[in-house]
């Protein structure tokens, strides 16, 4: 999607029900339970990595007490309606 194109809020029942427990990116969810370190991201308050898993897709994370309340804080306004992105590698 182009950002000239980009939506602010969506009617959030019009289409599928949103799951909380995955958010936005359920269809990005890792692979297998084993990855390969990348690098470590040193920008921010909390330590992050980028990793890698047995498909070769690309995923941070993110570890610390800010991680947890981030992310239900971005579930919920993606739940209401709201665009929300995935973290960009």
């Amino acid at each position: 999607m182009d950002r000239g194109d980009y939506i602010l809020w969506q009617d959030p029942f019009s289409g599928e029900p949103r799951n909380l427990h995955y958010g936005r990116g359920e269809r990005n969810q890792p692979a297998g339970t084993t990855f390969e370190f990348v690098a470590e991201q040193t920008s921010g308050s909390s330590p992050k990595f980028k990793v890698t898993d047995a498909d070769g897709t690309k995923s941070k994370v993110k570890l610390g007490a800010e991680s947890e309340p981030e992310t239900v804080a971005t579930r919920l306004v993606w739940a209401a309606g709201y665009a929300t992105d995935e973290d960009s590698l």
